[in-house]
């Protein structure tokens, strides 16, 4: 569940983050460079055996205090232009919020059976 939420953080930078009736500003021009690092980072150390969790529930909350902010601001910006905050943002927020409950539930999982980190997917 946390790696389909990396992978929603990432995608969320290449969407657009406000607009108005002209301009559209997604998130590669200002802080999704940030975000899209973050999702990736994440989406890859949740594959890696030897990276505790604890790594990925870090990047999700620097993820999710990113597209925090960044909402507030644009937010703010659009208000007084009659703009809206875009997808992206809304993604961002979405995808981050669900990744540090995804690793949350995937921590609790790997202490309640003792038996390290499991990609369900690729353990056979």
């Amino acid at each position: 569940m946390a790696i389909i939420f990396a992978l929603g953080l990432t995608i969320s930078s290449m969407l657009t983050w406000g607009s108005t009736a002209n301009v559209f500003i997604n998130g590669l021009q200002g802080d999704g460079k940030i975000v899209i690092c973050l999702g990736i980072l994440a989406f890859n150390f949740l594959f890696v055996r030897r990276v505790p969790l604890a790594v990925s529930l870090i990047l999700g909350l620097l993820g999710l205090t990113a597209a925090f902010i960044d909402f507030q601001q644009m937010a703010n910006a659009v208000l007084s232009i009659r703009g809206s905050v875009g997808v992206g943002l809304h993604l961002a927020l979405i995808s981050s919020i669900g990744m540090v409950l995804g690793v949350i539930v995937e921590m609790f999982e790997e202490r309640k059976s003792g038996a390290g980190k499991k990609l369900y997917y690729l353990d056979k």
